[in-house]
């Protein structure tokens, strides 16, 4: 085999050396996204993945804008959970929601599903023990995306589904108050869950 010219040389070996970095950058980031999910994350991940395929298999409807209507029974629905069964309630009810849009989705259910996981999501991030698999369930970023993959297997635009999420968020932040803190810190004593 003939010489390379020195030029050529050094112009495949930086080229090598530059893709074996790309290789063990993918690498390394591959490994830490699944190292750093509980498996909570995992499970509420394999749910949405789930519940989005149940969404897509249906026949679409056109999309209808958002109703406080949805929103103020999504918002008792969680606090009714909530009061009934602590934070292992919540979840209950929101897979139930979500399972039930698999089946027959509609954008009044949808967003009745999402309000109730945004006040669930407040109630935990006020919590201040809290230590059950159900906590990440209900992480901030696990619930919008369980929201926004149900929107967008339903056939709304990627971008219009995040407006619609930041909507939903503004309309149903700061709802935790509304939450008998008492009551439901008596209640919950056995599940570590204060409110």
């Amino acid at each position: 085999m003939a010489p390379m010219p020195h030029g050529t040389q050094n112009g495949l070996g930086a080229w090598l050396g530059l893709g074996a970095i790309v290789i063990i950058l993918f690498a390394a980031a591959s490994q830490c996204s699944t190292e750093t999910q509980t498996p909570a994350q995992l499970a509420a991940a394999e749910f949405a993945q789930n519940t989005s395929q149940g969404i897509a298999a249906q026949t679409a409807d056109p999309i209808e804008p958002m109703n406080r209507a949805s929103l103020r029974q999504g918002l008792a629905d969680m606090r009714a959970a909530i009061k009934a069964e602590g934070i292992s309630g919540a979840m209950i009810y929101s897979q139930n929601c979500y399972e039930g849009l698999s089946r027959k989705f509609t954008w009044v259910r949808m967003d009745v599903c999402g309000a109730a996981d945004m006040l669930a999501v407040q109630a935990v991030d006020v919590a201040d023990s809290i230590r059950l698999s159900e906590i990440g369930y209900f992480e901030s970023e696990v619930a919008a995306g369980r929201y926004l993959a149900a929107a967008t297997s339903a056939g709304q635009d990627a971008s219009e589904a995040d407006q619609r999420l930041e909507k939903l968020k503004a309309q149903t932040r700061d709802r935790v108050e509304a939450i008998d803190p008492e009551q439901s810190s008596a209640e919950n004593e056995d599940n570590g869950v204060s409110f």
